[in-house]
């Protein structure tokens, strides 16, 4: 394979697998981002290492995003989302085992 044909396969690849790490990576930063409002709400007494603007709307605004990005994609490409989901949920019972 010629160094144009390698390169042209490389960014299909890229492109065929890119929604699966797109899809995981929005479902755990939208869980972060819930988790600093939970963790705030829970325990209002901790200290602050950083604020967040707008707080708690900036927060909720892209927790709700995220998951009509997140449903849209499950709708859209539900092969490549459910691929990535199921790469998720075999983690967890890894997490209770661990």
């Amino acid at each position: 394979m010629d160094e144009v044909g390698r390169k042209n396969h490389l960014r299909r690849a890229f492109a065929r697998h890119s929604p699966l790490f797109i899809f995981a990576a929005l479902c755990f930063y939208a869980l972060t981002v819930w988790g600093v409002i939970v963790l705030r709400r829970r325990n209002p007494e901790w200290p602050r290492p950083y604020r967040v603007p707008l707080y708690p709307w900036l927060p909720i605004f892209y927790v709700l995003v995220s998951a009509a990005i997140v449903a849209n994609t499950l709708f859209a490409q539900p092969g490549e989302s459910g691929i990535g989901l199921a790469i998720i949920l075999a983690g967890v019972p890894l997490y209770f085992v661990w």
